[in-house]
């Protein structure tokens, strides 16, 4: 069985503010990993907090810091995903990077209707809308 681990590569100092933020004009990681899962995705912040119609994670979730902030200044940030087999005696490890691009003059790209919780019969046809803010360059 594989499991992913994706983790922010990049370094920096640690930040003055709590969450750590890059809103200093100082590139740091901001993004923090999780345990090892099956899933080989990940998305930036966790799909939770884009679905609560904000894309804006918490500061804490719990009492704990989140580690999902938004990057706020043009930059270049880079992940290595880990990949485990997790094979029993013996079993193998990988890793590759990601880099991601940040513009920050451009986004977040945000669904502007519906925005509340609706349920639709199955089959039918729906208006959704949104605004690319500028994500499309």
């Amino acid at each position: 069985m594989l499991t992913y681990d994706w983790q922010e590569y990049d370094l920096g100092a640690g930040a003055t503010t709590v969450p750590n933020s890059d809103n200093e004009g100082l590139e740091r990681p901001i993004f923090r990993p999780y345990l090892p899962n099956v899933n080989p995705t990940r998305t930036f912040p966790r799909l939770q907090y884009i679905l609560n119609n904000a894309n804006v994670p918490p500061n804490t979730t719990n009492g704990r810091l989140t580690g999902e902030t938004l990057p706020t200044i043009t930059r270049t940030m880079i992940f290595q995903v880990i990949v485990r087999d997790n094979r029993v005696g013996g079993g193998g490890v990988n890793t590759a990077p990601a880099v991601v691009n940040i513009d920050a003059s451009s986004g977040p790209f945000v669904v502007t209707a519906p925005n509340t919780s609706v349920s639709w019969t199955g089959n039918s046809s729906q208006t959704v809308t949104w605004d690319v803010a500028n994500t499309t360059n």
